[in-house]
């Protein structure tokens, strides 16, 4: 499951993905960035239905997403084309293990 662009979107600060931030060593001005970040967690939902389409009718938009669930290993990518919505003035080149 991704995260909608809108839902980057509404997280951003001043619409700029980055907040001001006090300095975290007096030597060094820094910045707090918003990194959109995925991953994929799998899971199980018991559903009470009439037939196995009609679960997964329920499964694929009317059921709450499940409350367990276990995080699938090397899922976890940095949200390129997120990054650049969130960033649009500045460019960072993302390692090849987080793509």
């Amino acid at each position: 499951m991704r995260q909608t662009r809108a839902g980057v979107r509404a997280d951003r600060r001043a619409s700029t993905g980055k907040t001001d931030a006090s300095p975290l060593s007096s030597d060094v001005d820094t910045m707090i960035y918003h990194i959109p970040v995925e991953w994929t967690a799998i899971g199980h939902m018991d559903i009470e239905a009439n037939s196995l389409q009609e679960a997964v009718d329920h499964a694929c938009g009317e059921e709450p997403l499940p409350v367990e669930w276990l995080y699938l290993e090397d899922s976890f990518r940095v949200d390129v084309v997120g990054l650049r919505e969130t960033h649009p003035e500045e460019e960072a080149e993302v390692p090849e293990r987080c793509v």
